[in-house]
């Protein structure tokens, strides 16, 4: 079994020869290596015993004072040396071939990588087990020649890709006291540092993606340093600002959004997340997967971000996303949630989002996952009171209605919430759809409702707004409230349960002078 060094390799010879000398990978012809020192000759000079030797060596050779041939034994003419330069470049060509000989082998076995735990020392040892083996004077395990490689073939985009692709399958496969080794052992700089490199490479920009959304999973509190030293969200917004038009790209940034938004608070985003998030719905808005990743991504954006969508004109992108893939149930939750969280504006939110939101509420009124979902998209929606009237028109308050009916019944707490607050705001300004719901149906579901969910200060306040508006625009509403579900004690009680809540008791007292004028 391996050792483990504590320290990584993070500055080696090159790579290639070192294996070459030292583990004899692939012995070079022997008119290639220095008879003295038996190593492969970079500067090649030939001596006037016909030989050829390394420059240094015999060099040295000759400082010591001897004048015999290293080989024969023999005196020597003279210790004048010239260059070889035929073979000097015969043997650059032969290292050329071998390094693009060993770079394939390198990455068959790069793309193989998966635990520390899968290297140990065999007679037919891989290439990459030969470099594990007694490297610079020191023991190494598999994260240590990933540095070596990384210092190695720095300048070749395939290989440092491979090897951070390999990089992203050890964090997925180890457990914390290992993951907690990869950040000690700093493979988040040297990942940063490659993307910077080759930030060109959509291949490489993809594979550190990959690597920033899994270390974002693992490592605690040690990620926290990491990915604000090296402005890892500004190296995600870059990489896919570079890379538009790169689905694969687009998606891992995404999930790579997603990932750190869980973590740190989404002014950590630049405004330039908007630009790449609107790009993306635009270039790929027929593509479910790039649908579904960009829906998970805004879920992380607060305040301006999310108003600059609407302007940028997401909500109708995401609404013929919704009509694209009307089967989707995923698509359709998601865009309904983010409909329900971006700020809309009156002038760039047309009605026809409106409209999807219905049809979409109307064939997921049995699920409850959409019908949650597109309630909470409506009562965002409904904030503006065209579009308010545009759901009326719609038979929006029905459905909202129902939606609230089926979240009592079944206890869903986050449904009756959505129900409640899509009913809130459409009755808010709207008079047409206040006296869709002046019911005593609607009026005795909406207090029991309010009876059912003292403890929710959310619910509490969304029902007691409702029965306020309606009650305000038609007495007889009051009046049914009162007659019919004994709506002030339970108003009190609600009262009682929150006295804390400075606009819940100001709309409950109104409430209560409405209901106690109707009796």
């Amino acid at each position: 079994m391996l050792l483990t060094s504590q320290q990584p390799v993070t500055s080696t010879p090159d790579f290639f020869l070192l294996l070459l000398r030292k583990h004899h990978v692939m012995d070079p012809p022997t008119n290639f290596t220095c008879p003295i020192l038996h190593e492969l000759m970079r500067d090649p000079v030939l001596a006037s015993d016909g030989f050829s030797y390394e420059r240094a060596a015999i060099g040295k050779w000759f400082s010591l004072g001897k004048k015999t041939s290293p080989i024969t034994n023999e005196p020597l003419e003279c210790t004048t040396i010239f260059p070889n330069r035929a073979l000097k470049s015969t043997i650059h060509d032969y290292v050329v071939d071998q390094r693009q000989l060993m770079k394939h082998r390198l990455l068959d076995e790069l793309h193989a990588v998966r635990t520390n735990a899968a290297y140990h020392e065999a007679a037919n040892a891989s290439l990459l087990q030969y470099s594990l083996v007694n490297v610079g004077g020191a023991v190494l395990d598999t994260y240590s020649i990933l540095h070596a490689i990384f210092g190695s073939w720095k300048e070749d985009a395939e290989v440092c890709g491979a090897a951070v692709e390999g990089l992203v399958r050890m964090v997925d496969t180890t457990d914390d006291q290992e993951a907690n080794r990869i950040h000690q052992l700093d493979f988040f700089s040297v990942v940063m540092d490659v993307m910077r490199r080759f930030d060109m490479v959509s291949e490489v920009q993809a594979c550190g993606l990959k690597y920033i959304q899994r270390y974002s999973r693992v490592n605690g509190f040690l990620k926290a340093a990491c990915i604000q030293k090296y402005r890892a969200c500004d190296m995600v917004v870059a990489a896919m600002k570079q890379h538009a038009a790169d689905k694969d790209v687009q998606v891992q940034g995404f999930h790579a959004m997603e990932m750190l938004g869980t973590n740190f608070p989404s002014t950590a985003f630049k405004s330039g997340v908007s630009k790449v998030l609107l790009s993306a719905s635009e270039l790929f808005g027929e593509d479910a997967d790039v649908v579904r990743a960009i829906c998970r991504a805004v879920q992380l954006l607060t305040g301006g971000a999310c108003s600059r969508l609407c302007h940028g004109g997401l909500c109708r992108r995401l609404a013929d996303a919704m009509l694209f893939f009307p089967r989707d149930k995923g698509v359709q939750t998601q865009c309904c949630f983010v409909l329900a969280k971006i700020s809309h504006s009156k002038t760039h939110c047309d009605e026809s989002v409106c409209d999807v939101v219905v049809a979409c509420l109307q064939e997921g009124l049995c699920d409850v996952e959409i019908a949650n979902a597109a309630c909470a998209a409506m009562a965002r929606l409904a904030f503006w009171r065209r579009n308010a009237t545009r759901f009326g028109d719609n038979d929006g308050c029905d459905m909202a209605l129902t939606c609230l009916g089926k979240g009592v019944e079944e206890g869903n707490e986050d449904l009756v919430a959505n129900a409640l607050h899509a009913l809130e705001h459409l009755t808010l300004e709207d008079e047409t759809n206040r006296l869709a719901l002046s019911t005593k149906q609607a009026c005795t579901r909406i207090v029991q409702t309010l009876e059912a969910s003292y403890e929710h200060r959310h619910i509490v306040l969304s029902a007691l707004k409702t029965l306020h508006n309606i009650s305000t625009y038609n007495a007889q509403c009051a009046k049914w409230c009162e007659e019919e579900a004994g709506a002030a004690k339970k108003v009190v009680r609600a009262m009682r349960s929150h006295l804390g809540e400075e606009e819940l008791q100001e709309v409950g007292w109104s409430l209560l002078d409405l209901l106690r004028s109707s009796s």
